[in-house]
């Protein structure tokens, strides 16, 4: 999003041009097909931004199509349900990155299209379809993701700060463990990365950020749509449907074109950008959205950056200055902001590929999957029936993981607290504090037969190791 905005802000004036008509090829971030529309003749000034409007939703459903295929081939290959395929190809949360990517330029040219069907005809219809998938796109992502993140999902503490995450090797020994070597695999120390400290840790928490998000109903919920707010504080997840809003505001401002770069009506136009491109930098610096402290730190400077650039364009086009110092100021400005963006995209690629390595966020939600479950006293049911000799222990069952289910037990569920009371985990307990009776909860039978998602859960997930 934010490269789209370098590229909307740098044809920032009044006057209409041929790009502004769609007589011109438009910038790759605009429409990355680049070729006009079909049928359309050298004259009509039209067919890049009609081109636009049509195929860039189209462009975006082809995305949907093959990351749903991914999902197909990974269920065939190696995945036991759809969901945990689903969950392995993070469909379809990953398809907010393109999304992100197409919304300026397609707010953009369907704007275009729709505010003005005096010069654009029947093609207003177009736009102003299209135009109206983009504005109701933030309330459908508030509504089918934001809202139920809320319930379904929460920040936990990073396990490797605290040394909570248990090694991949010690926690398959667990799971493949028989009922009579439970109480000795629980009564050992379970082996645990070592937590970070001092200059490592400050390093880590400032790269990535003290805690991931997790699901809290036991279920692939940050798996499937964890792309779209991960990098998010908890308390700041209304932030995505913020700069979603940020972005619309800037392409509608940009389509709407008063008359000539002279008039009082443009002023107040790009008083409005600016202060939008103000709201933006004020929401960063107060609150800090992101998790990880370098990308607030990016975040504000190509915020600031954009303010200032407009800021200068603003008072240069008011000031009829098209060539003076304060619009080369402002173009160096941007430029400089473009820049950022590229470090600030590089980063976030090289995010991304660390934690596919470490496996950084699936482990943290394998760990409160096997903790945080929805049906946590069936777990614990099978673990007094394992102890009993009621129940078996190996396999896809998993009764090992009472160790981990006995503190589960002990602590609120992250939908009932805040994600510091009940971030660390302990998985050293020995079998006898399983077999307590529960603080929170009355247990039915103890010989309760293993849930489907019990044993799901016992067996990790996708994204494990």
């Amino acid at each position: 999003g934010a490269g789209g905005k370098m590229a909307l802000l740098n044809g920032f004036g009044c006057e209409v041009e041929d790009i502004d008509l769609g007589a011109e090829e438009l910038d790759w971030e605009f429409h990355p097909l680049t070729f006009p529309m079909f049928g359309s003749g050298e004259a009509d000034h039209y067919r890049f931004i009609v081109a636009a409007a049509a195929f860039n939703p189209i462009l975006l459903g082809g995305f949907f199509a093959v990351f749903g295929a991914v999902a197909a081939l990974l269920k065939a290959a190696c995945m036991p349900t759809w969901d945990e395929a689903l969950a392995q190809a993070r469909y379809p949360g990953l398809m907010f990155v393109p999304y992100l990517f197409l919304l300026t330029g397609t707010s953009l040219v369907s704007a275009q299209l729709a505010f003005f069907p005096h010069k654009t005809g029947a093609r207003a219809v177009l736009g102003s379809g299209v135009l109206l998938l983009c504005v109701v796109s933030p309330y459908v992502l508030w509504r089918a993701v934001l809202r139920p993140a809320q319930a379904r999902a929460c920040a936990m503490t990073d396990p490797v700060l605290d040394g909570s995450e248990p090694t991949l090797a010690d926690f398959d020994e667990a799971c493949r463990a028989e009922p009579s070597d439970i109480d000795a695999l629980a009564g050992d120390d379970m082996k645990t990365t070592k937590a970070l400290a001092g200059w490592k840790r400050t390093a880590y928490v400032w790269m990535f950020g003290d805690t991931i998000w997790v699901s809290s109903d036991g279920s692939y919920f940050c798996e499937h749509y964890g792309v779209v707010f991960e990098t998010i504080k908890q308390e700041c997840s209304w932030f995505v449907v913020f700069e979603v809003g940020h972005i619309l505001s800037l392409s509608l401002l940009s389509a709407w074109k008063p008359s000539g770069n002279n008039s009082l009506a443009c002023d107040g136009r790009n008083a409005l950008i600016t202060f939008v491109c103000a709201m933006l930098l004020v929401v960063l610096v107060w609150k800090r959205p992101y998790l990880a402290g370098v990308e607030n730190v990016l975040a504000i400077i190509i915020a600031a950056a954009m303010f200032l650039s407009v800021l200068l364009m603003t008072v240069a086009i008011s000031r009829e200055e098209h060539e003076g110092p304060l619009m080369h100021t402002s173009v160096h400005m941007l430029t400089a902001s473009g820049y950022l963006v590229i470090v600030k995209t590089a980063f976030d690629l090289c995010g991304y590929i660390y934690d596919m390595l470490t496996g950084r966020r699936s482990k943290a939600r394998n760990l409160a999957r096997n903790t945080h479950g929805a049906d946590g006293d069936v777990l614990l049911d099978e673990v007094r029936a394992a102890e009993q000799g009621l129940g078996g222990g190996g396999g896809d069952d998993c009764v090992a993981g009472g160790a981990y289910v006995a503190e589960w037990d002990r602590q609120p569920s992250c939908a009932e607290t805040t994600p510091s009371a009940w971030g660390s985990f302990s998985p050293a307990l020995p079998l006898a504090v399983a077999a307590a009776p529960p603080q929170r909860r009355s247990l039915g039978s103890a010989a309760a037969a293993p849930s489907p998602r019990a044993s799901q859960r016992g067996r990790g997930g996708p994204g494990d190791g």
